[in-house]
């Protein structure tokens, strides 16, 4: 059976399609959830993108003020 569109493009556009949709629950959900926390206006429109900048750039409150401090890491091995 020949549908007319490529394989490649069809699965395609079912990635997009999948990958959308969990975009657009993921934002409802952060939405609803703001509002049940109080959130309005600026806020709560904000919400669902200040969660992700907080998981990518480490600022959750799991890594604690750590990212925030001026401490620098050396990974050399000290000598004795």
């Amino acid at each position: 059976m020949d549908a007319g569109i490529p394989l490649p493009t069809l699965a395609g556009g079912v990635v997009a399609g999948i990958l959308t949709g969990g975009v657009v629950l993921y934002t409802c959900y952060e939405w609803y959830q703001g509002y049940k926390a109080g959130l309005r206006g600026k806020k709560l429109a904000l919400r669902p993108i200040t969660r992700i900048k907080d998981a990518i750039c480490c600022h959750s409150p799991a890594m604690g003020k750590k990212a925030d401090s001026m401490e620098l890491v050396s990974l050399r091995s000290i000598d004795v």
